[in-house]
């Protein structure tokens, strides 16, 4: 799974490769990553609090447990190896999908079930480990951060702030 930021579109490209070596391309634009960054904190924080103590109530613990197991997704996720196809991945359209709208679900295992649809009414589903979910986020906050849309993404709040600075234009 690759994010990537593409100016001349004003969007961002979120290419999955899946397991029978088929890439599945989807335009993701800024207003969506606003509701995506929202559904994947919620999902994260599901995930928490199936493996947390019920003691820990405060929003201080909670946000501090939420950072370290962040971090420690991040480590393994980025020590994982690469795949071992040699062949590059089919696409499976010629042209980007653009993503409308994502429902989500955890299954009793912590696997988190993300349904993208399409404007043209396709589902896309993607199935996401804890790893994966928080590496996925990440992704999604380093591009938005290059796409420079004046959106503030951190996982500590849940939704996502859009900060317009005096004197700048911002087109969408």
């Amino acid at each position: 799974m690759t994010v990537n930021y593409v100016a001349e579109q004003d969007r961002v490209l979120l290419r999955v490769s899946t397991t029978d070596n088929t890439e599945v391309q989807l335009w993701l634009t800024r207003r969506f990553i606003k509701i995506l960054w929202d559904v994947l904190v919620q999902t994260i924080d599901s995930l928490g609090h199936q493996n947390r103590p019920d003691d820990m109530k405060d929003e201080r613990s909670v946000a501090a447990a939420r950072a370290v197991e962040h971090q420690e997704a991040l480590k393994k996720v980025l020590t994982d190896t690469p795949s071992d196809s040699n062949e590059p991945p089919t696409a499976m359209s010629t042209n980007p999908l653009l993503i409308v709208e994502i429902n989500s679900r955890l299954d009793k295992n912590g696997t988190a079930h993300l349904n993208l649809k399409t404007n043209d009414g396709k589902d896309i589903l993607l199935t996401l480990n804890t790893e994966l979910l928080h590496g996925f986020l990440h992704q999604i906050s380093s591009v938005a951060n290059t796409a420079d849309w004046g959106l503030e993404l951190m996982l500590s709040q849940r939704d996502a702030s859009v900060t317009i600075p005096t004197g700048k234009q911002q087109l969408h």
